[in-house]
C-alpha cells in the first residue's frame, strides 16, 4: 500500500464533528500525563500516540502502524523509537520507520505523519490539521500569576458533544441549582451579567451583592464566615479549546483586603462525535486550608455537570422531532460560542488567519 497523501488526514472530519475546527491547537494531554510509556489518545476522531523522547521532548504519531494498522501504543520504546508490538518495526518521532526486522531494507513508503506539538502552560497542545499552517501564536494566553497556589488538576471523560461542555462552562446561572449549596447562596442566577466577546474570544461576568458566605463557600475559598463578600463569576471561551472560570470575592467592609481569587483553566477536546475530554487544573491567590478538601468538592461538582451533561446526550439522542431547544437571555454567551466555533470549523484554514487572543483583562 502506498503512503497517504500528505493532507488525506489534515483533511478528515469525523462524524459528528463537523463543528469542531482541524486548524487549531487542542489539548492532548497535561504535560504529566506523557512520560516514556506510550499515550493513547482519541483527538478529533484521530487515534494519537504520545511519548517523550530520551531528551525529554513529546512526540505526537497517528496510533497505527502502516504496516497493518495495529495500535502502536501497544508496543514499547527503544531508545527514540517506537516498536510496533505485532511485527516489530520501529518508527522514530519523525514517523519515518527505522528498522524492519524480517528484511534490511525499509521502504521509503512506510512512514506516518507526525503531528504538531507543543507544550505551552499545564498542557501538551497538539494541532490535529495541515501541519503547515500549525502557529504557536494561535495559542491561548497562559494563565500562570506569580505567587498564586496550584491545587487541583485531574481529567475527564465526558459522553456528550463537546459543544455541550463548553456551553456549560459559560453558564454561570446553572450552579444555583445543579450545585446546590455548593459554590452559590442562590444569588448568582438571578444576579446581572454582562458578555463581551471578539472574534475568538468570550468573557461573560456576574457579580453578587455582598454577604455572608455559607459555610460550604468559605471552606471551598478560604473565606472568613463573619465578613460580607462580593462574588464575580467571569466565564471567559478561548475559541475553539480553552475554557477559564474566575471566581472572584472582594470585601466592601475591608476595602484595603486582597481579593480572594480562583482561576480554572478547563481545557476542552472532542475525542469522537459522542465522547469528549476535560482537564481541570486551578490556581489562587489565597492560602489554601485543605487542599485535598478542595479536590474532592471540585470532583464532585464536575461529576455533577457529566451527570447532567449525558442525559441531555441522551435525549438528544432519541431524536423526537418534537424536543426544540428553546434559549433564553442567561444562554447569550453560550449561544455565542456556539456560533463562533462553528464558524471556525466552516472558515476551514481561514480561521487561522488574523486571530487575535488575549489573556483575561478582568
Amino acid at each position: 500500500m502506498n503512503a497517504p497523501a500528505k493532507d488525506a488526514t489534515a483533511l478528515f472530519v469525523a462524524p459528528g464533528l463537523e463543528d469542531a475546527p482541524l486548524n487549531q491547537w487542542w489539548v492532548a494531554a497535561s504535560r504529566e500525563e506523557v512520560g516514556r510509556a506510550p499515550l493513547s489518545r482519541q483527538i478529533l476522531g484521530r487515534s494519537v500516540v504520545l511519548y517523550r523522547t530520551e531528551a525529554g521532548e513529546v512526540t505526537a504519531l497517528p496510533d497505527r502502524c502502516p504496516h497493518r494498522f495495529m495500535p502502536l501504543s501497544q508496543g514499547w520504546l527503544i531508545g527514540d523509537r517506537l516498536r510496533c508490538a505485532y511485527h516489530g518495526f520501529e518508527f522514530g518521532p519523525d514517523g519515518r520507520c527505522a528498522h524492519i526486522p524480517s528484511q534490511g531494507v525499509v521502504p521509503g513508503t512506510m512512514r506516518i505523519r507526525p503531528y504538531p506539538v507543543v507544550e505551552h502552560g499545564l498542557w501538551v497542545w497538539i494541532w490535529p490539521g495541515d501541519p503547515e499552517l500549525a502557529d504557536p501564536a494561535l495559542l491561548p494566553p497562559n494563565y500562570s500569576r506569580p505567587g498564586y497556589d496550584s491545587f487541583v488538576h485531574f481529567q475527564a471523560s465526558v459522553k456528550c458533544h463537546f459543544l455541550k461542555l463548553q456551553e456549560n462552562l459559560l453558564d454561570s446561572t446553572h450552579p444555583t441549582f445543579l450545585h446546590e449549596g455548593m459554590f452559590d447562596d442562590g444569588e448568582l442566577a438571578n444576579s446581572p451579567q454582562k458578555v463581551e466577546a471578539d472574534e475568538r474570544f468570550i468573557r461573560l461576568t456576574r457579580e453578587t451583592q455582598p454577604q455572608l458566605p455559607n459555610e460550604m463557600t468559605a471552606q471551598s475559598f478560604s473565606l472568613p464566615r463573619d465578613q460580607r463578600a462580593v462574588r464575580a463569576v467571569i466565564c471567559e471561551g478561548h475559541a475553539p479549546s480553552r475554557n477559564v472560570v474566575i471566581t472572584r470575592f472582594t470585601f466592601p467592609d475591608r476595602p484595603d483586603a486582597p481579593p480572594h481569587e480562583l482561576i480554572s483553566e478547563l481545557p476542552v477536546t472532542p475525542a469522537n462525535g459522542k465522547l469528549c475530554y476535560q482537564w481541570w487544573a486551578s490556581i489562587s491567590s489565597y492560602p489554601l486550608r485543605d487542599t485535598d478538601g478542595m479536590t474532592t468538592i471540585f470532583r464532585h461538582a464536575m461529576n455533577q455537570d457529566i451527570v447532567a451533561l449525558e442525559l441531555i446526550e441522551d435525549r438528544i439522542a432519541e431524536g423526537d422531532p418534537a424536543a426544540i431547544e428553546i434559549s433564553v437571555r442567561a444562554d447569550e454567551a453560550a449561544l455565542r460560542w456556539r456560533r463562533m466555533v462553528r464558524g471556525m470549523a466552516q472558515a476551514g484554514p481561514a480561521a487561522t488567519a488574523g486571530a487575535t487572543l488575549r489573556a483575561s483583562e478582568a
